[in-house]
């Protein structure tokens, strides 16, 4: 019935076969009857001489002349009044062919005009008192009816329904080319930057023997020319020292040297050509260095088109359900599709002069419910008679986070340090704790917490992240490395991962329960590949996840307190839950080494 009253279900045309058009000229045929039969069945009933059948026929008549036209109006006007009166059934048949005639202006004009020529028929055939039998009637029909009418769609030919389709594709394909625009860029820039970095390694690249060859080399081709060579030991000897980057003396090349000035000389002949090699290999390193930076920026451009080439993608099935939503919403020759997986947007287009059915609350409402998701304020675009809205989707849930920390007892430095960021509706969570204690833990701590930081808050892209880092601190050339421990959430699909490079166990509070996370990984900058391990987990609107530095517990799988009071502890807040792991961890495992707590609540948005 809804289908029918609201408009969106064409019950006299659709595309069909000669079979099909004699059934539905059947059909017609019958309707006309039935509308005959009802309009003479209450024909004998009236209520202070208001005849039913009269209001009967103003409102088929209006709603028939709206939905399907002037013809099929004049039909069933003349139809529905017949049994009362044969010249009241011509004044309806005109009343429905000048309302359905009118529609197309307005509401108002169509309502007017079919009264105007329904009451001057009746007042030519039998005067006022002719006037006084239909126009009461018609008035009362059409401010009952006035709330179906206005929502009622007038249906389309088979031509017109495929143009109106045909142009709602067009306008959503406009739409989407605007958000495709920057693809083809991004895939020759990424293109141009791997080519570069392949061309800066291979003119860069080292050759293969060592460093301490190469100086060994030095001092052959500087004593080469000696009457008597000197042995293998004592050229290994000074080798190994400029290895160490210790300065020659003129002690060291005594015994190589006829005389005191060929050791001047010597050791500048040394001096110079180890000059130029070291430059040289400077020089090396940092053709290598820029390779690098090439190459991880290819990966993340790379990573980035990947994900916007996801984004445009049609889901077919989301799209599929949201036609009916569309389709029941006054849109039957309309298109709406849903693009993305993770980050969904919607694009819908139908035929609304006004604009006020597109934007109506009741079918942002419907989107919402059917495709799953929240949607954010829409926006909307005309072309003509059609209207486009265009919606993304919003993050489903919310994280309240804090975190409390405190440094041993043995510096006024912490070694550790943690940060709290997101991008594009992906949550982060990091504690990173530098090796050893002091200012060297503190600035390796806190440069990797700054580098992870920046480069994830630009791109969701962990392992070319952590690769660069590594690289970067085994390069420093000081005995220095940090643990990393990486909670990451995505805020639209609730999606939650642990990335631990050496990093002491997290927790998972669910009420009562308690899940623990933990890996045995190696810090980042110890070894040449990185050593990480990402954990999946399942969260749960209300859950707390517990993020904590090694300096909690010496062992922390044989920290009985700890599970203990996590499982026990009913926190109110985020904060107050950190100041009270914190306080408790300082009570049961000393001060001995720095203590960092990170808590968070996550937390589905009603």
């Amino acid at each position: 019935f809804d289908q029918v009253v609201f408009g969106t279900r064409n019950i006299f045309l659709s595309r069909v076969n000669e079979n099909t058009r004699f059934s539905r000229a059947a059909f017609q045929a019958s309707f006309l009857v039935l509308v005959y039969l009802i309009g003479f069945s209450v024909s004998q009933y009236d209520f202070f001489g208001i005849t039913l059948t009269y209001i009967l026929a103003s409102g088929l008549t209006l709603f028939v002349a709206k939905r399907f036209g002037a013809v099929r109006a004049m039909a069933v006007g003349f139809a529905t009044a017949l049994p009362v009166s044969s010249m009241g059934a011509v004044g309806y048949a005109l009343s429905g062919l000048g309302a359905g005639a009118l529609f197309g202006i307005g509401f108002g004009y169509a309502v007017i005009g079919g009264a105007a020529l329904l009451c001057l028929w009746a007042s030519y055939t039998s005067g006022l008192l002719g006037f006084l039998s239909v126009f009461p009637e018609f008035s009362v029909s059409a401010l009952l009816l006035y709330p179906f009418l206005k929502n009622a769609e007038k249906e389309h030919s088979d031509d017109e329904s495929e143009e109106l389709s045909r142009e709602a594709e067009i306008m959503i394909d406009s739409m989407l080319s605007v958000r495709r625009g920057e693809d083809e860029e991004i895939a020759v820039l990424e293109e141009g930057l791997m080519l570069a970095s392949g061309a800066i390694k291979e003119y860069g690249r080292e050759d293969a023997r060592g460093e301490f060859e190469e100086y060994r080399n030095i001092v052959i081709a500087v004593t080469s020319s000696f009457d008597v060579p000197p042995c293998e030991e004592n050229i290994d000897l000074l080798a190994t020292k400029l290895y160490k980057k210790q300065k020659l003396k003129a002690l060291d090349i005594e015994r190589l040297a006829p005389s005191e000035a060929d050791s001047a000389k010597i050791l500048s002949s040394i001096d110079r050509l180890v000059g130029e090699y070291e430059m040289e290999s400077y020089e090396k390193r940092r053709s290598g260095a820029v390779a690098g930076e090439y190459e991880l920026i290819a990966k993340m451009l790379s990573h980035a088109r990947a994900n916007k080439q996801q984004s445009l993608l049609c889901d077919h099935r989301v799209s599929e359900a949201l036609r009916g939503v569309f389709t029941a919403g006054g849109f039957p020759d309309g298109v709406i599709k849903a693009y993305g997986s993770r980050r969904r947007f919607i694009l819908a287009a139908g035929a609304d002069k006004d604009g006020s059915k597109i934007s109506a609350k009741n079918l942002h409402t419907a989107i919402e419910k059917c495709a799953g998701m929240r949607l954010g304020e829409p926006s909307y675009y005309r072309r003509g008679e059609l209207a486009l809205l265009s919606a993304e989707s919003l993050p489903l849930w919310r994280a309240d986070y804090a975190t409390a920390s405190a440094p041993s007892e043995r510096t006024d430095v912490s070694g550790d340090s943690s940060a709290f960021f997101t991008h594009d509706d992906v949550f982060y969570s990091l504690i990173c704790d530098g090796m050893g204690s002091g200012r060297v833990a503190e600035r390796t701590s806190g440069f990797a917490v700054r580098f992870l930081s920046a480069m994830l808050s630009t791109a969701d892209n962990l392992s070319p992240a952590l690769s660069a880092l590594n690289t970067l601190i085994l390069n420093r050339g000081e005995e220095c490395s940090a643990t990393v421990d990486l909670f990451r959430f995505d805020l639209l699909c609730g999606e939650a991962y642990f990335t631990k490079c050496g990093a002491a166990p997290s927790f998972i509070k669910r009420k009562d329960s308690l899940f623990r996370i933990k890996s045995v990984t190696a810090p980042i900058g110890l070894m040449k590949d990185v050593d990480m391990e990402n954990t999946g987990a399942e969260i749960k609107s209300g859950d707390y996840v517990i993020m904590l530095s090694d300096g909690v517990s010496e062992l922390p799988d044989d920290a009985v307190w700890l599970f203990e009071f996590l499982t026990s502890y009913v926190p109110t807040d985020s904060q107050e839950f950190a100041n009270a792991i914190l306080k408790e961890a300082r009570k049961n495992s000393g001060a001995g080494d720095d203590i960092t707590v990170s808590v968070v609540k996550l937390s589905l948005i009603q």
